[in-house]
């Protein structure tokens, strides 16, 4: 969520954040299976810890490979038969000051914030 609303508005990514995200998504998915594959360890079962070691991250790189291939030039660049059709984009730079924070604004309003609840987290740091 910090990703997606923080650093990259959530309304005009241009794609920039599908690379981002799927890579680290699949370093996760990596990580969490040589954490089962310990896990296993630790409990003697050392046929099915060979295994996940053995055969996820190759299958997981094939994944992430594929995908790569496939999406991440689409994403990355626009075809320019479309790009000259599009009007030029106008972003007013107050689009990334907080409202509480902008020039006669009325002040708080009850959404302000919410992804930081239940995160222990002061909302403005």
């Amino acid at each position: 969520h910090h990703l997606l609303y923080v650093y990259a508005r959530n309304y005009e990514s241009g794609g920039e954040l599908w690379p981002v995200l799927f890579d680290r998504f699949v370093i996760m998915l990596i990580t969490l299976a040589y954490f089962t594959a310990f896990q296993l360890i630790t409990n003697k079962a050392w046929l099915q810890a060979v295994i996940i070691l053995l055969t996820t991250p190759i299958i997981l790189f094939k994944f992430h490979s594929i995908c790569t291939k496939r999406y991440k030039e689409v994403c990355l660049e626009m075809p320019l038969d479309i790009a000259w059709r599009q009007p030029r984009a106008e972003i007013p730079p107050q689009m990334y000051i907080p409202s509480e924070l902008r020039h006669q604004s009325i002040g708080w309003h009850p959404e302000q914030g919410k992804a930081w609840s239940g995160y222990g987290m002061p909302r403005w740091l």
